[in-house]
């Protein structure tokens, strides 16, 4: 009977990841945790599966190892958080760093050639960034480990997501832990793959405890936010903010979906006259001290982990590289958490 390394780490305790440093002779294993993986190896009799090229592959680069992680964007949403971006970006370094790859960051232009990057033959595997995949790259990468890198709306393969429902059931919690009894949600953009999974969490979350509450939404043919100069998004919150000051009842809780937007939301609540917690109660999401440090009192929000984000989606693509055996897709969803502000 055959055994897999997900048995060797069961046995040994650890994690595949470091079974398969262990057997790759790739990244830092102690020396301790190294001569227990060997050990469980042989009790088991265990015999790691040879990694498959193609005869192209074998002709032109049979001793070229490969040492490269892209990050290909399919869009610009990289733009639209640069705090949570660049959080991401740490842990793929780090990851990377630690298990002595490097990284390389394109971008594929919509009705341009692939990025000549990946025509390299040194490559590891590729983490994906958009919203929407090209149809160009199924075909293009498919001798490629892949994995998403970001909420998208086309989950085909390998994932590592941010968990955006989740997020929405934490601020659901919150504002009704708080004593909210009219709860409502902003939501700015329909077209928002992220704030429609967080509206679509917080919903559920008011439905399981028995509450209805209020979504305060723009047109439903509304551009996405980063698509907004500044100057339109100040308008568009503005709009919102007016919409909600004329419901019947004015709620006396509120999720925004997006810490930058909440930055606005206070201005504008302010010029009406509204004061955040004591008027209306906010929960905010992304944990991103550039947009929170100046809001007085600071809001709750959700941190979102971006930076774990990112070292786990290395672990998990260099796993399909060194295992192409374990083709079966794997979600990994990052749990969310609370950071409360000034009650």
């Amino acid at each position: 009977m055959s055994h897999t390394m997900t048995e060797v780490a069961r046995r040994a305790g650890v994690s595949q990841a470091t079974v398969s440093r262990v057997v790759n002779k790739n990244g830092y294993v102690s020396a301790d945790v190294t001569a227990l993986v060997k050990r469980v190896i042989e009790e088991l009799g265990y015999a790691p599966a040879v990694r498959r090229k193609s005869k192209s592959a074998l002709a032109t680069d049979s001793n070229h190892a490969a040492n490269l992680i892209v990050i290909l964007m399919l869009d610009d949403s990289m733009d639209a958080n640069p705090t949570l971006t660049l959080a991401k970006l740490r842990g793929v370094e780090a990851e990377a760093s630690r298990e002595q790859m490097s990284v390389a960051i394109a971008k594929l232009q919509v009705g341009q050639p692939l990025p000549p990057v990946l025509g390299r033959s040194d490559i590891a595997g590729v983490l994906l960034w958009g919203q929407t995949s090209d149809p160009r790259l199924k075909r293009s990468l498919s001798q490629l480990p892949t994995i998403w890198l970001s909420s998208h709306a086309e989950a085909e393969g390998h994932v590592v997501l941010i968990g955006n429902e989740q997020a929405g059931r934490i601020a659901a919690e919150y504002l009704l832990n708080r004593g909210v009894t009219r709860p409502a949600l902003l939501f700015p953009a329909v077209s928002h793959v992220q704030y429609s999974q967080r509206s679509e969490g917080f919903r559920f979350g008011l439905h399981v405890a028995g509450v209805e509450g209020q979504v305060i939404s723009g047109d439903a043919d509304a551009v996405a936010m980063e698509k907004l100069t500044h100057q339109e998004q100040v308008k568009a919150i503005a709009e919102l903010v007016e919409k909600m000051t004329l419901l019947d009842d004015l709620p006396d809780g509120l999720f925004v979906p997006d810490d930058q937007i909440t930055a606005l939301v206070y201005a504008e609540l302010r010029k009406r006259l509204i004061e955040p917690e004591r008027d209306i109660i906010i929960i905010s999401c992304g944990n991103e001290p550039a947009y929170l440090l100046g809001l007085h009192p600071r809001p709750a929000t959700i941190d979102l982990a971006p930076e774990a984000t990112g070292r786990l989606a290395v672990e998990h693509l260099l796993r399909q590289w060194r295992n192409p055996e374990a083709s079966d897709r794997a979600s990994v969803v990052i749990t969310p958490q609370l950071v409360v502000g000034d009650e």
